[in-house]
């Protein structure tokens, strides 16, 4: 991220590796397909270059909206 853009960011850190079984609040499983990364900016201007220079997938982050909690499954 410095090398390209000068965005001071620690990471890329991985937090879930392919083919883990993921077990959500809700008690789902779930397999990962993909290894999953996380990096940290956390300075404001170094966000900004990041959104304006690389972006987010993730459409509510686009947008920059809140994010929305899933609502649990009640079971009857």
């Amino acid at each position: 991220m410095k090398k390209y853009f000068g965005i001071r960011a620690t990471g890329p850190y991985l937090v879930v590796k392919a083919g883990s079984i993921i077990i959500r609040r809700d008690g789902e499983r779930i397999k990962a397909n993909h290894n999953n990364y996380y990096i940290a900016i956390s300075r404001k201007r170094d966000v900004q270059v990041f959104l304006s220079q690389v972006g987010f997938s993730i459409r509510e982050k686009q947008l920059g909206l809140p994010r929305r909690r899933r609502q649990p499954k009640l079971h009857p």
